[in-house]
């Protein structure tokens, strides 16, 4: 919907349109405010079963080919340095240190 509202816009500045059909407010009109919340439970892990996620995160990365081992990848990196996933998105390989 704001790539619409920008394209529309940008419409309007070339005088194509006269109004932009996006209102500016768009999320509100368009959605009750109770779409908005998903009303998830947040369960922080112990240092056990972050453990024990480890160990079968590696017994699996172990098996799998390279196509299916990116996310085990993912998810074992994190499970040490707790990055969100748009930071363990951008993380290169290169930037891995092993101590």
């Amino acid at each position: 919907m704001a790539h619409l509202r920008t394209f529309f816009t940008f419409l309007l500045d070339k005088a194509v349109l006269s109004v932009n059909p996006i209102p500016r407010s768009y999320l509100k009109l368009f959605f009750k405010q109770s779409d908005f919340s998903t009303g998830r439970k947040w369960h922080l892990f112990s240092k056990d079963e972050i453990s024990a996620l480890r160990e079968e995160l590696l017994k699996e990365y172990k098996g799998a080919t390279i196509a299916n081992s990116v996310s085990r990848l993912a998810l074992i990196v994190d499970t040490y340095l707790g990055l969100r996933p748009e930071e363990l998105q951008v993380l290169k390989f290169e930037q891995l240190v092993k101590y």
